[in-house]
């Protein structure tokens, strides 16, 4: 059965390497309730090749703020498998 390996950082927040097929491996840090959608840097979704779709979002981040983001789509390996994931 294929796992997950992580650890935790200083401040105890679960880490681990996202893995995209043909890229480098991104440190990330991943909410326990993982339910498929990343939140990544501009930058980092250019250059792992995201194809962003003509939708945005409205988020709410961590300290209960909203912002509006672009959406796209990447093809991610989640416990051994591919995965489709909506990426923000």
């Amino acid at each position: 059965m294929p796992e997950l390996i992580g650890s935790l950082d200083s401040r105890r927040r679960p880490l681990m390497r996202v893995q995209v097929e043909g890229k480098d491996d991104l440190l990330s840090i991943i909410d326990t309730a993982f339910t498929g959608e990343l939140l990544v840097d501009e930058d980092i979704a250019q250059s792992w090749g995201v194809v962003v779709l003509d939708v945005n979002a409205q988020i709410e981040l961590g300290d209960g703020s909203r912002c509006e983001v672009q959406q796209g789509l990447l093809t991610v390996v989640w416990f051994g498998r591919n995965h489709d994931a909506t990426v923000q």
